[in-house]
Parts: C-alpha cells; structure tokens; sequence
C-alpha cells in the first residue's frame, strides 16, 4: 500500500518543461538533469520555434534571454498573453545580461544565470513553481 502511494505521489510531481536556448550543450545538460528527476523536456534552439510551438501543455518554460531571432523579453510577452500564469525560468550569461534578467523578473520569471549547477536549476524549478 506505501509503496502505492509513494509511486502515486511520485507519478504526479512529473513536469512537462520546455526549453528554448541557441546552444545546444545548455539545452542538453537542463534536459539530462530534469530528466534524471523523471520530467518530460521538449526543446527548441530559439524563441520563434517556442512561440510557434503548442506549449499548451508545458508546466514550465526555461528560456535564454538572449537569442539570435530576439530577445527573452519579447518570447516572454507573447507567453504572457497566452498562458499569463506559466511559470518561466530565464537564463542567461552574467554581464550585459543582468539587465535582462531584471526586466524578465519584473515580467514575473524567474532568474538563474550561466553557468548553473543542476542543483541551483533544481531548486530555480521548484521556486518557479512555488514549492
């Protein structure tokens, strides 16, 4: 009977995540970390294929803030307008970027910057989702 449950429970914490990010080595390592936590990860190499996507049944968005068919802030408005309540990570290289990250934040995401341990991506998950 436990050993239901905790399947149960378990089965139920499984998230469907997509991720947009132009570089494929970034995009690898956030799916072999969520995956390892039992998560289902889609991927696109820009913010276009994501909004061109049917993210209507992702749990979570974890995208770059800056890529070469437009910025984060704009992917982020147009997921806004859509699903206003997704929870959004968005990451990015220290810098320039910070100033990005600070709007993206503004517009209700949550930040994580480059380069990350799959640990602090754990944890960006499970405050983005409020847990």
């Amino acid at each position: 009977m436990v050993s239901i449950l905790v399947s149960l429970m378990n089965e139920a914490k499984k998230l469907r995540v997509v991720v947009a990010d132009d570089e494929e080595l970034v995009r690898r390592s956030i799916r072999q970390t969520l995956e390892s936590k039992g998560h289902e990860v889609l991927e696109f190499a820009s913010g276009r294929e994501l909004l061109e996507s049917d993210c209507a049944t992702a749990d979570l968005v974890i995208m770059d803030v800056v890529m070469p068919d437009g910025d984060g802030i704009e992917t982020l408005t147009e997921l806004r307008r859509s699903r206003p309540s997704l929870p959004v990570i968005a990451i990015s290289g220290v810098g320039a970027a910070r100033a990005y990250l600070d709007v993206m934040e503004a517009l209700g995401a949550t930040s994580l910057e480059k380069p990350f341990a799959s640990r602090q991506l754990l944890d960006a998950v499970e405050a983005s989702l409020g847990n």
